[in-house]
């Protein structure tokens, strides 16, 4: 009875653990793509995790990178991208005769290639998310990634056009009450809350002290910090939740560093596998 009592309230905190599908579900999908997004909402996931960046239209688009990837994008007529692409410079008509579902990422063996598919638009997600609400009759959540690259400045808008094209898309979409924003660059936030968003926001960190990163994330006026898992202390983590911050490490695929991370008392995980998590946790 005792070890029965244990696994339980291990479970039950467990279950508390929001997860976070990274890109969707990477490890299984091409990333970024509606049918990783669509596995991650059937499975369960909490928040589908997803990046966004601009075309020269000014349309959001869900890409990791400010350019087509080379390894993962195929060009209209079938062959290999060679070439650096920024899509700040190409319109979403010409980014949407990419195929972004063809190559298999060879990080990730279990992936199933898509052919054929394409870069959606960050409005492609919310109708998905608005759609797939109402049939599961649960809140989909989304983990919106605003992304910049501060020594290419001329492959993305400014802070302040990026976080109007944000507040305008969002806005529009009335679904605020699901989506967080996060970003490593806390300028993005800062020109964000000028529009009063009632909205939740993560500061991303690679690595730094607990202090420096408790500050920053207080003058943007995030509700969570977002490190990688691999430079986070328990005390870290106790630290920044005891200032009234969700602490949610980055990007996490081993059940081994799920049980450490879930020991230490994380508020949620962004992983690449969903499912595997989801199964790990009980649920």
């Amino acid at each position: 009875m005792f070890s029965f009592l244990i696994t339980m309230l291990f479970l039950g905190s467990a279950n508390a653990i929001d997860v976070h599908g990274h890109r969707g579900a990477r490890a299984l999908f091409p990333e970024n793509t509606i049918p990783a997004f669509e596995h991650a909402i059937e499975v369960g996931a909490d928040y589908i995790e997803l990046d966004v960046v601009v075309t020269v239209d000014r349309k959001l688009v869900v890409n990791h990178d400010l350019t087509v990837n080379q390894d993962l994008c195929l060009n209209p007529n079938g062959d290999r991208v060679t070439e650096t692409l920024p899509i700040f410079e190409m319109t979403l008509e010409r980014l949407k005769t990419f195929d972004c579902g063809s190559l298999k990422n060879p990080n990730f063996p279990d992936q199933v290639p898509i052919p054929g598919t394409k870069v959606p638009t960050l409005d492609d997600v919310f109708e998905l998310v608005r759609t797939r609400s109402e049939e599961l009759g649960r809140d989909i959540r989304m983990n919106i990634e605003m992304k910049n690259k501060r020594e290419k400045p001329e492959w993305s808008p400014t802070h302040e056009e990026f976080a109007q094209l944000m507040a305008d898309s969002i806005n529009k979409s009335a679904l605020q009450p699901v989506i967080l924003v996060q970003t490593f660059d806390e300028n993005h936030l800062i020109y964000l809350k000028k529009h009063q968003l009632d909205i939740k926001t993560a500061f991303l960190i690679k690595k730094g002290s607990k202090e420096e990163t408790r500050e920053i994330a207080e003058k943007v006026g995030a509700d969570v910090i977002s490190p990688n898992y691999r430079f986070l202390s328990q005390s870290k983590i106790k630290y920044w939740q005891d200032a009234g911050f969700q602490v949610v490490p980055w990007t996490v695929n081993s059940p081994k560093t799920w049980k450490s991370l879930i020991k230490k008392g994380v508020n949620g995980i962004i992983t690449d596998n969903p499912k595997g998590l989801i199964e790990y946790l009980g649920r």
